[in-house]
């Protein structure tokens, strides 16, 4: 996600510019900007993942971060967004998930994001929660199960989702 630091940049001083006193018109204008960043940001992340994926080069980091701080970070755009819209964006860390762990932070918040803005898009009303519990532990592995639920519309039942 570093190539996408620009675009998180943007999105940051929009948010921040629309919290701000603005003409209606104005206004407007940075949502506009601020869609069209997100969309770009999702597209970019998508088309680095892709082709890290298609040429064999995706690797995954190993290194030591602050679960609860990499995802404070990561979310608190898209906590803003989810305010102007109406919406709550809580996570929910179940207590003996450790703070500190090794793996790919960026991946893992990307991965994360991503389904955030999908569910954005489709609640009008209510809430998004991240939760993350504790599925098994060992001396040198955790393995979290991950869900992100929302009050939008769903998905209908029998249809089809894609194999990964």
């Amino acid at each position: 996600m570093n190539s996408a630091r620009p675009l998180n940049g943007i999105i940051g001083l929009t948010e921040l510019v629309l919290d701000t006193p603005l003409t209606s018109e104005q206004h407007a204008d940075l949502v506009a900007v601020r869609e069209a960043s997100d969309a770009l940001l999702a597209l970019v992340d998508n088309l680095l993942g892709f082709a890290d994926l298609e040429t064999g080069k995706l690797v995954l980091k190993q290194e030591a971060f602050a679960l609860r701080a990499a995802l404070r970070a990561a979310l608190q755009p898209l906590t803003q967004r989810a305010q102007h819209k109406g919406l709550t964006l809580t996570t929910q860390i179940a207590p003996e998930v450790a703070d500190i762990l090794v793996g790919d932070a960026d991946r893992l918040c990307q991965i994360l994001v991503s389904l955030i803005n999908n569910a954005m898009k489709f609640t009008a009303q209510g809430s998004i929660t991240v939760r993350a519990a504790l599925t098994s532990q060992s001396a040198d592995e955790v393995v979290l199960h991950w869900t992100v639920t929302d009050t939008g519309i769903g998905i209908p039942e029998g249809t089809p989702t894609p194999d990964f």
